[in-house]
Parts: structure tokens; C-alpha cells; sequence
């Protein structure tokens, strides 16, 4: 039975440890509640040019400062940004919880967004962009989402367009840095060889958060389902499509059932469309079903990409295991098999 701790602290912060005493290393991750969706369209893009810039320096460190003091405490780093929040966290040597603690502060608190890095991280973005665009499977699942949520910030890139990037300076990243990596809207999280005393007391000295922004950050926008396709037509030897419906958001008491379902579909090697679009027909090299889900919305999708004349037969497939599924049910054994990939891979 897994034993964690939850504390909340006076100004919102909440840490969620969970002492592993067998380990040589300690693992901490800080989520802030802060993705692609919360940003006004203007700006889109913004959250993840400032994960970009977390490691670049800080008003005491500059990035080779900050890359040679995580190698010298045996550590790992990395950071990313979802639509619904973005992670940074690091990897160490539990005696150097001290250090990884005193570092990851300094980067929340005094990250510096001017200068050089700036200018390069922009020309950095502004070239993933372009990388993104030139993968039909990357670019057909942002069309989906853009299809399927419209202008609402779930159906923005997490990117954001070059548009965008080339407008924001580094004022819009520190006002909006201000106001959303804020202590009520973070959680650290701690997992390794520790004493928890110790990381109460580490937590206490370092994030201070000196100066408080009002919890004034706008409350998310419920989204709104539409319906209908996108189509974007270029050179390539593969079509690439995704098919989709709505889904359950993330604490849904259903979650489960879609879990199963997105299993049974498409999510395994032993599912129904990978056996019978390429297993049995060989019409794809590549084909899944996904389950996104939101902390108020969620999507059951399908992805494949093949050849053009493929196309229309691989569509009455995915169309004919939807009504197999709605008239006809799912069998034991199908949801037997799910059920132990979910209770080994959860």
C-alpha cells in the first residue's frame, strides 16, 4: 500500500512526498496549474516559452552554472508543458536533496527572462514549430484538436503558431511568469530516500515567495464540443487522419469504463482495430485509439496513417467496430484482457 503525505502551507503551496527508504536517489517534480488553455490567443505559446527559459538562468546562475551543478549532484532535469499545467523536476542523489531544493527555488523565484537566451530560445521554438508542422502525425492531431474544441484554448497548439512566438517579448513572459507561478497554484511533489522533517524544513527556507500575486488568475472556460472535419491537403506518400468523440474529463467516476474501452479499440496490440486494420488486412502500418481527458472535458480518439488508396476501407472498419461495439457489446475475454493491461500498466 503506497504512504504518502499531503501539507498545504499558509500561502497555498502543497507538497505530496512519499519516503521510498531502499532507494539511493530522490526524485522531485513541482507541477504549476498552468497549460495552453489558460493563455488568452494573442499570446498562445507563452507557457512553454517560459518552461523553455526555467533552465536558461537565473539572477545568481546562468545555464552552464545551472547544467554543471545538476551533473555534480549525480542529478537528471527536464521540464515540458501540457495544455492543463506544465512539470519541471529533477533527479539526484538523495544527500543532495539540499541542493536540488535550494536550485529548483531559484529558478521559480528569480528566473531571468531577458538578453541572449531570450532571442535564442525564440529562434529555438520558432524552429520546433516548423519541425512539428513537417510531422503529418504531430500536425493532424493539432488540426483534430482545432476541429474538435475551436477557438477555446484546448484546441490551441501547446506550441503556440510562429505568429505567436515572433510577438512575445520578454515583458509578456515575465507579467504572465508573475501571475501564474504562484504557490496556490503549484504542487511539489517528493519521492525518495528522505526524512520528511527535513523536506518540510528545506520547503519552508527556500520558496518564500517574497512577492505574493492576488489569486486573481481567470477561472477556466468550460469547453464545447463541435463537430465536424478538417482537411489539409499536401505532398506526402501517407494520409493521416484522426476520428474522435467526446471523452470523460480526468475524475470522472466513468474514467475507468473509457480506459477499458480506448483498450479494447485501439490501445493494445491485441485490440480490435490493430488486429483487424493491420493484423488481419495489412492496410496500416500505424493505428491506435487514444483517450485525452481534461479537468473538465475528455476526448476518445483514433489515429492511422496509410496509403491514400487505403483510406476509405480503413474508415468502414473503425465505422463497422463503433456499431459492433453499440449494438453488440464487448465480450469477457476482451474486457478480461483489459482489465489485467490496466491493473499492470495503471
Amino acid at each position: 500500500m503506497i504512504e504518502y503525505k499531503k501539507e498545504q502551507f499558509q500561502n497555498g503551496l502543497r507538497v505530496i512526498s512519499e519516503v521510498v527508504p531502499n532507494v539511493h536517489s530522490v526524485s522531485v517534480g513541482i507541477w504549476v496549474m498552468n497549460g495552453s488553455r489558460d493563455e488568452q490567443m494573442g499570446i498562445s505559446g507563452v507557457s512553454h516559452f517560459i518552461e523553455h527559459l526555467l533552465f536558461k538562468g537565473t539572477k545568481k546562475r546562468d545555464a552552464r552554472n545551472i547544467a554543471f551543478t545538476i551533473d555534480s549532484i549525480g542529478g537528471q532535469f527536464d521540464a515540458f508543458t501540457t495544455r492543463e499545467y506544465t512539470c519541471l523536476y529533477v533527479k539526484a542523489l538523495s544527500q543532495y536533496l539540499d541542493i536540488v531544493m535550494e536550485l529548483l527555488s531559484d529558478i521559480l523565484l528569480n528566473s531571468n527572462f531577458d538578453g541572449e537566451e531570450f532571442l535564442k530560445e525564440k529562434q529555438v521554438i520558432m524552429e520546433e514549430i516548423k519541425m512539428s508542422e513537417d510531422m503529418p502525425d504531430d500536425n493532424v492531431h493539432d488540426m483534430f484538436f482545432k476541429t474538435f474544441w475551436g477557438d477555446h484554448g484546448l484546441g490551441r497548439p501547446i506550441l503556440g503558431t510562429m505568429e505567436t512566438i515572433k510577438a512575445l517579448t520578454p515583458e509578456v513572459l515575465k507579467n504572465y511568469f508573475k501571475i501564474s507561478y504562484q504557490p496556490q497554484r503549484m504542487i511539489i511533489c517528493v519521492v525518495g530516500d528522505f526524512k520528511d522533517e527535513n523536506l518540510m524544513s528545506l520547503i519552508k527556507k527556500n520558496f518564500t515567495f517574497n512577492s505574493l500575486a492576488q489569486n486573481n488568475f481567470p477561472e477556466r472556460e468550460k469547453p464545447v464540443y463541435k463537430s465536424g472535419s478538417s482537411l489539409k491537403t499536401r505532398k506526402l506518400e501517407q494520409v493521416h487522419f484522426c476520428i474522435g468523440m467526446p471523452g470523460l474529463k480526468q475524475t470522472s467516476e466513468e474514467r475507468f469504463v473509457k480506459y477499458a474501452l480506448n483498450l479494447i479499440l485501439g490501445g493494445s496490440i491485441s485490440s480490435r482495430l490493430f488486429q483487424k486494420v493491420r493484423e488481419e488486412k495489412g492496410l496500416v502500418y500505424t493505428i491506435y485509439s487514444f483517450f485525452s481527458s481534461f479537468s473538465d472535458a475528455g476526448i476518445l480518439g483514433i489515429y492511422g496513417g496509410a496509403s491514400p488508396g487505403n483510406i476509405e476501407e480503413i474508415l468502414k472498419v473503425v465505422m463497422n467496430e463503433f456499431d459492433e461495439i453499440i449494438n453488440k457489446g464487448i465480450s469477457s475475454k476482451e474486457m478480461d484482457i483489459a482489465k489485467n493491461h490496466l491493473k499492470a500498466n495503471f
